[in-house]
């Protein structure tokens, strides 16, 4: 018996962005380790639930860009932006690849996230 991949309702909207994370987390042939894709449905789920009703081809870059910003006015690390960036780009890039949705280009990577400045007052030095 073999297991198949979920396979969302779609409509004229196309796919919700839960669906096409379900679809991720149950793909087989991710190309990524066990660890890493757990990782990236963790980052998934706490960053982008406010998603969970919109079509993922209604999904902007503006709406990754809107979600780094939170995360800098969080104080997360650089490191932690861009790990949550490439979680977001993988559920993307994997729907792509299963026919799922279809863009010429992943939304998120057209966001730029800028490194932040922290001011040290021991030295009165920028780092």
């Amino acid at each position: 018996m073999s297991v198949k991949a979920y396979q969302p309702q779609t409509n004229d909207q196309g796919i919700l962005w839960q669906d096409l994370v379900s679809n991720f987390e149950q793909s087989t042939s991710l190309g990524m380790s066990k660890e890493t894709a757990l990782r990236y449905l963790s980052f998934s789920r706490i960053w982008t639930h406010a998603w969970n009703l919109i079509p993922a081809k209604e999904i902007t870059p503006q709406d990754g860009i809107v979600l780094i910003e939170r995360m800098r006015e969080l104080h997360y690390t650089l490191a932690y932006q861009i790990n949550v960036k490439k979680a977001v780009c993988a559920i993307f890039r994997c729907g792509m690849s299963m026919g799922i949705i279809t863009y010429y280009t992943n939304p998120m990577n057209d966001v730029r996230i800028k490194k932040m400045l922290a001011y040290s007052l021991s030295n009165n030095v920028i780092r």
